[in-house]
Parts: structure tokens; sequence; C-alpha cells
């Protein structure tokens, strides 16, 4: 295969560079001396230059065109094979090695020169130097590089130059074409004047680069006396177009590694993305197959990227109806799909509410390559807007329960009313007495339980001041002491110094902590116990701002049994099947919550339980009114 060709070897077949590099070189060889020529080339090994006389070439033309062809292979790039055309110009062979060894050097160091344009990427230009001086026989040579400024630096080599450092881009030297100073020429350039002073008789000076703009010179010096001399105008434009295309592929790999720099830092930043959002993204290709997924997508789906890589995404996005076919179909079409509620279905079974959106990704043609899900997870939003639905039930409920509760006690009053009258009328010895006695007591007990309903429905209103919470318990405690003691219980209050003052209400928490101490004094009526109040600073906690007060009230009854304890703050939920209404704690955690505080209870069974009030504490330096 014909690789490359020079002006010369263009204007001696008629062929363009576009043609003849489209040809083998058995195609320009006359089929007469064809085979001898293709094999004798063939015989050329690594570092051997052999010269063939009289070889017909066929033009363009259809003409025949005798030759004598100089055949080299390099000892680096042995799959080039360099021919130099010489037409009419008759080779005198030489019986050691039938070439000069200046001859085959020179061959040999513009076939290494022409196989550094296989590894560009690893072959300096001013590493060129020493190759270009081989090849062109010059006594000095040297290499121009574009600089910033207009202009071109000088190369460093080995060697001390002759040449100037710097070359203007205004000087005669630089051009579109062959620069040529000859001794005893006017001087018109930096380069023919250092030719001059260093005694050089011949200056040759060629652009590296193309028509649109210079990316180099290369310069030669020649001595007088030196027989290379008249061959190096020839020789030098195969060296520049050589290391043109050298400082080409240098500057597509250079770029094309500052485009895969850029690529991947793309990449990483993409991926940090795609890590980075809460939202599910999976990237799908034009198939409709994933290309990639992120964590959260991941964690959604229950499938690993590893596992869903070329997966159709029918196959991986599963609703309780077909969802991936129309995100598919929106996606091909260069439209976004979005907006839509639909329940997923997880790998492992579990259904998961989501927000699905999907935008298509156009490539460079403008065409949509494919396209970006985007899962949102509802789940979270989903159970809110189950538990404001609730709410709202519940604050139904609690509405009707009050205008319930209103209704019923008129006629519940009235009923009471008339008993009252009925049992003043019966002599006290009626046997009526008793029956009347015991539908008292049920309207009694009906009238507390809507007591308590309208205390559990309806707003709390406080009347807040800073409290001091230690000596308030105190106080109540005295209260219940007796009642406590017939039922062999002790109660011992515990306050801490250093406790600051409570934002209380001490009329609703009254009614708090007597709810509390009748559950315990229930809980231990039986065998009997102890109560134990504790009032002490409250430890910061992450969800409680500023300083609060925590009061304990523990009791050393049988516990509650986990199913009681997780239900206990629920409204009618009692253990006391004849007297409890089972409103008691509902309604303490009501009014503690209305305090902005919390209500909180643990248990151990057999071992006791503690309530734990907590309620915020008056700004420092607040005196109790």
């Amino acid at each position: 295969n014909i690789c490359s060709a020079n002006l010369k070897a263009l204007q001696l077949t008629g062929y363009s560079r576009r043609e003849i590099c489209n040809l083998m070189l058995r195609e320009l060889i006359s089929a007469e001396t064809e085979i001898d020529v293709l094999h004798g080339l063939s015989t050329v090994g690594p570092g051997v230059t052999q010269n063939f006389a009289g070889v017909p070439l066929c033009t363009y033309a259809g003409e025949t065109v005798h030759v004598n062809l100089r055949a080299a292979r390099g000892t680096e790039c042995t799959e080039l094979l360099l021919l130099l055309l010489k037409p009419d110009v008759p080779v005198i062979l030489q019986e050691a090695g039938q070439v000069s060894v200046e001859s085959k050097r020179s061959l040999h160091a513009l076939a290494a020169l022409i196989g550094m344009l296989q590894s560009p990427s690893t072959t300096t230009l001013a590493a060129t130097q020493p190759l270009c001086c081989a090849f062109l026989e010059a006594d000095e040579v040297a290499l121009y590089s574009a600089n910033a400024e207009p202009g071109f630096v000088l190369l460093p080599t080995n060697d001390d130059s002759a040449f100037p450092e710097f070359l203007e881009a205004t000087d005669a030297s630089v051009g579109p074409a062959l620069f040529e100073w000859r001794a005893g020429t006017p001087v018109t350039s930096v380069l023919s004047r250092a030719a001059r002073n260093h005694g050089h008789e011949l200056l040759l000076a060629h652009p590296l680069g193309d028509r649109v703009g210079s990316s180099g010179v290369l310069a030669t010096f020649y001595r007088s006396g030196n027989q290379s001399a008249p061959l190096g105008p020839e020789r030098i434009e195969p060296v520049a177009r050589t290391l043109t295309l050298l400082i080409q592929l240098q500057g597509r790999i250079q770029a094309t590694q500052t485009h895969k720099v850029y690529e991947d830092a793309l990449e990483e930043l993409w991926h940090a993305l795609l890590q980075a959002t809460g939202d599910g993204v999976v990237t799908v290709n034009p198939a409709g197959e994933i290309e990639r997924i992120n964590a959260p997508a991941e964690r959604l789906l229950g499938y690993k990227q590893e596992e869903v890589a070329e997966t159709h995404l029918r196959d991986v996005l599963v609703g309780a109806q077909p969802v991936a076919d129309p995100v598919l179909a929106a996606v091909q079409k260069g439209e976004a799909y979005g907006g839509t509620d639909i329940t997923l279905v997880r790998r492992d079974g579990e259904e998961v509410h989501v927000l699905l959106r999907a935008v298509p990704v156009p490539d460079n043609d403008k065409a949509h390559s494919g396209g970006l899900i985007i899962i949102s997870d509802h789940s979270e939003h989903k159970a809110m807007e189950a538990q404001a639905q609730h709410l709202k039930q519940r604050a139904f409920i609690g509405d009707l329960s009050a205008d319930f509760s209103h209704e019923i006690r008129n006629p519940l009053n009235g009923i009471t009313i008339g008993l009252a009258y009925l049992q003043r009328q019966l002599d006290s010895k009626d046997t009526l007495q008793e029956t009347v006695e015991e539908i008292m007591g049920e309207a009694t007990r009906i009238e507390r339980l809507i007591q308590d309903i309208l205390l559990i429905v309806k707003p709390t209103e406080l009347e807040i001041e800073p409290t001091d919470v230690g000596k308030f318990l105190g106080t109540f405690s005295n209260r219940w002491r007796e009642r406590l003691q017939r039922k062999r219980i002790s109660i011992a209050i515990e306050v801490d110094e250093d406790t600051p003052l409570a934002l209380a209400d001490t009329s609703n928490l009254d009614q708090v902590f007597t709810n509390l101490f009748s559950n315990a004094m229930h809980a231990m009526e039986t065998e009997g116990g102890a109560v134990t109040v504790t009032v002490q600073p409250a430890q910061n906690q992450a969800e409680m701002r500023g300083r609060h007060v925590q009061i304990n009230i523990s009791d050393t009854g049988p516990g509650m049994p986990p199913d009681v304890l997780e239900n206990v703050f629920n409204p009618f939920y009692t253990t006391k099947k004849q007297e409890g209404t089972g409103l008691g704690l509902a309604i303490s955690q009501r009014i503690v919550n209305a305090h902005h505080g919390t209500l909180s209870a643990q248990s151990w069974p057999t071992i006791g339980t503690v309530f734990t009030v907590v309620l915020r504490a008056a700004p420092a330096g607040v005196s109790q009114k």
C-alpha cells in the first residue's frame, strides 16, 4: 500500500496525493518488471539500503517513465519502506553495499523520521533535529516553534548553535515558501546574518505548518565545501512536510487528551450530582435500555447498577399499570413526561409510592439519544396525606362529640333531677331506693364521661405563669399523702435546687398530676408500694430548644406490658373495667401538649412505671408572681 508521496513524486507520476494513496505499488510498476522489483523490495531488511536501476513506472496518463529506485527500511519502524525516485540519473553501483555510507545514513534518518509519525505522543519536535541534520547532510539544523508572542523561538539542542534565539514574525526568512540565502548575496534576515557571521555558504529556511498558519520553521546551514549542499533544496521539502504532520498529530493528540480530561471531569461531576440528589435517576438509551442508575434509584427499585446495565426499562420499572412504555414513547418523541403519581413494585415485592417524570436528552446532532427518568419517593408524602386525613376525621369526630355531649347533658340533668325527686318521695325503707341509687350512680358516671369528653375535644385555654413546680408538687403531694397512706403507699418528693421556674398553668397541671397520682394509686392499691416524685432541669435534646423542667412520677406497681404501654394515651383505653373512662391520660397529654411540653411513659413489668412531664422553663431572671 502506498502511504504517502511528496510533491516531486506526484509530478513524476501525474497522480494527485489522494489518488496515489489509494494505489498499490504494483499498479505503478510496469508488468514486465513487476515481479522482479517487488521481490527485490521484499528482501530489503531493517537498516538496509538497496538500489534498483531503470525501473519502468506507469504514469496517470498511461506513459512509461524509467526511474532509478533507492529503497531503505528503518531499524525502528520496520513496516515502512522509503522509496526515492530519480528519473534519468545513472546510478553507480559500488561493490561494498552498493551505495555510500553517507547516503545510507541519510536514507535511514529519513525512514526513522517518518517512523516517528506512528508514535507522535512520545516524540518531541526537538528530538527530530539529529535525524533532520542526518538526512539533509547539513552542517547545522535548527527548529523554531511558534511562540505566544508573534514570532518563533529556537528549540534547545545539545549542540552550541549559531542560530538566533528568536525570529520575528516579520523576518524575511519566515514566509509561505522556502527561503534561500547564498554567500555573496544581500543579507535580509537575522538567519542570513547569522549564516554570514559564522562563515556558512548556504542557508535554507522552510515553514512548518499549513496554509492557515505557520507552526514553526526548519532552518539549515551548509558550510563551504559541503558536497550535499546542492541536495538541500530538494530534501528539505519532505522533511518539512513530515515535521508538519508530526506537529499536527501532536496537536490532535493534545486536543484529544484535553477533551478526555474535560470529559472525565464532566463524568465525575455528573456522577457526583446523580449520587447527591435525593431523587432516583435512571438514564436510558434510545432503545429503552438502562445505562445507569444512582443510589436513590437503587433503593427505590431494589436493583444494583451492575444488575440492570443494558436491561430494558420495562423489566425494572414495574407498576400496578404499565408505565415504562408511555415514558419511553414520550422520550423518543422528544417530549417530557411528568407529574404522574404511581405505585411501583420493588424487586422484593414491596410497594412504593413515587412521582415519575422523564425528560429527553439530545445528542450532538440534536437527535434524541435517550432520556432521564426521575423517580421521587412520595411514600412519606402519602403517609402525611393519610395522617392529615386521619386528623381531619378526628377533628370532625371531636366536634361531633362535643355537640353530642352538649345535647346529652340537658336530658341527663333532667333525669338526675327526676331521680333525686323520686328518691325523696320514696320511703327510706322502700326496696326501690336501692334501684334508684344504682340508676343515680350510672347517671353520675355518664356525667363524668361527658365532662371528660368535653375536656379532650375542646381547646384548652391556659393562663401561663412562671411557676415553682417543686413547691407546687410539694403542696399537691400533701393533699394526697393521707389517701395514699390508707392504701399502704408511701410518697417522697425530691427537688433539684438548680431547677428553674417553669411556664405553667397550675390549675390545669393540677388535673394532670391528679390523673397520674390516681393511676399510680390504683396500680398499687392491692399490695401497696411507693410513689417518688423528682423535679430537675431537663437534659438538652436536639428536638428541644432552650431550657426545660423535667418531672418524673414513678411507682413500684406491677408495671405495664408492652401492648398496654403502646396504647396507654389513646382515648377510651382503660384497664379499669368498672370505674375508668379511659380518658384521663389522653386529657393529661392534651394539657401538657398545650403547654408546648411532652408527657411520656416507661414501664417494666414487675418493677414499676415512670411518667415523665417536660415543661418549658421561664427565661432567666424572671421571678414567680
